[in-house]
């Protein structure tokens, strides 16, 4: 089972009380006969809102314009991309590698990876009782490796599971489409904001997360927001590669 920790509001819960609610959420689970717990969140939130901790070596969700292979190689498993396109696969897709063998085999714990996992709370903080503002809760178990392509350590694979992207209805509901057109080609650069899809109701991944890439248009929409009564921008752009786009709005774009 897998603590799936992107949840904005836990960024307004200390750090101490986060990792008292994911000891929490092990001891819980330890209790029912579920001995496998692991932490999904962003790299950025690490050792800020929460920790990892001996139980959960950690899924890090973190998307460098060139992934290497070498990030976070003490962590069960690295998300570098939320909105990868492979050939003849026409959809964003969510690509993780994998450290060790944690989501492959069945018995707790890893036998290929040796590093030390950063310090967090510990098991024995069990006492503390999950709070309405803990983390949710997803699936992790064998059938996370379906779809997978290789079954090898390190070897960047499919995995599907947390998602690092983050979907919203309210956010979706709260505009209303103007106008939507094709755009010319022009080259942007942001580290502001997110990408988003055509409603707003699917969030990509953050653009502080992809500082080096260059964005190029294709279309542009105009939206009225219902809460402010005010009107947006957007427009739609994709990296070079065609890898990685979405929707952003235009006042986080430069030239």
């Amino acid at each position: 089972m897998v603590a799936d920790f992107e949840s904005s509001e836990l960024a307004g819960v200390s750090k101490s009380q986060n990792d008292a609610n994911l000891a929490a959420f092990d001891a819980t689970l330890n209790q029912a006969g579920y001995n496998k717990t692991d932490l999904y969140t962003m790299a950025s939130w690490l050792g800020v809102h929460i920790d990892t901790n001996t139980s959960n070596n950690g899924w890090i969700a973190d998307y460098p314009n060139n992934p290497t292979g070498s990030k976070y190689t003490s962590a069960n498993a690295w998300q570098w991309a939320s909105d990868y396109r492979f050939p003849s696969i026409n959809q964003n897709m969510d690509v993780s590698q994998m450290n060790n063998d944690f989501y492959l085999n069945s018995t707790a714990g890893s036998t290929t990876d040796t590093s030390t996992p950063t310090t967090g709370s510990s098991s024995s903080s069990s006492s503390s009782s999950l709070s309405s503002s803990s983390s949710s809760i997803s699936s992790s178990s064998s059938s996370t490796t379906s779809g997978s392509t290789s079954s090898t350590p390190g070897e960047i694979v499919k995995v599907p599971g947390p998602s690092g992207k983050q979907y919203s209805a309210s956010r979706s509901k709260s505009v209303k489409l103007v106008w939507r057109s094709n755009m010319g080609r022009h080259a942007y650069k942001t580290t502001d904001g997110a990408r988003y899809s055509k409603h707003l109701g699917m969030r990509y991944g953050y653009n502080s997360d992809m500082p080096d890439i260059t964005w190029y248009t294709d279309a542009h929409e105009k939206l009225y927001m219902k809460n402010s009564g005010h009107y947006a921008i957007y427009y739609h752009v994709k990296s070079a590669n065609g890898q990685h786009g979405g929707w952003i709005w235009r006042g986080y774009l430069n030239k």
